[in-house]
């Protein structure tokens, strides 16, 4: 089954690990993958690395989660980011053009009062 993730959720950073945990999320917004399980495994690996890299800092935690309606998942990097996990349910395709038929053309004045498309104002009155 194919999965999409979004960014939901995201606060300012407020040091050079969450800059860098942000950029991670943001490259991961709007991407395409089969297993919600490999993308936990990578972004724990990646923001461990991350933390070891800027020790300096409060270390940030992953966690992984379904989804409170449970349609999907949700990954949190600590408190600063939510990337949602939707599963794919199909796939939008548009009828072809060609079953589209001519219609008239409408006479907007004669039929925009019939049909209540026009707001009609008053006549000013000449007292």
């Amino acid at each position: 089954m194919a999965y999409f993730i979004k960014l939901t959720h995201s606060i300012s950073a407020k040091n050079r690990l969450q800059e860098a945990a942000l950029k991670l999320a943001y490259s991961l917004d709007d991407l395409q993958l089969e297993s919600p399980d490999a993308l936990k495994q990578f972004a724990e690996d990646r923001i461990m690395w991350l933390n070891r890299s800027f020790n300096r800092c409060t270390a940030l935690r992953v966690t992984f989660q379904t989804s409170y309606r449970g349609a999907g998942y949700q990954l949190y990097i600590s408190d600063l980011v939510t990337l949602s996990i939707y599963a794919i349910k199909g796939q939008f395709l548009a009828e072809p053009t060609a079953s589209a038929r001519v219609v008239e053309r409408v006479n907007c004045e004669a039929a925009g009062p019939q049909l209540g498309l026009f707001v009609e104002t008053l006549e000013p009155s000449h007292d």
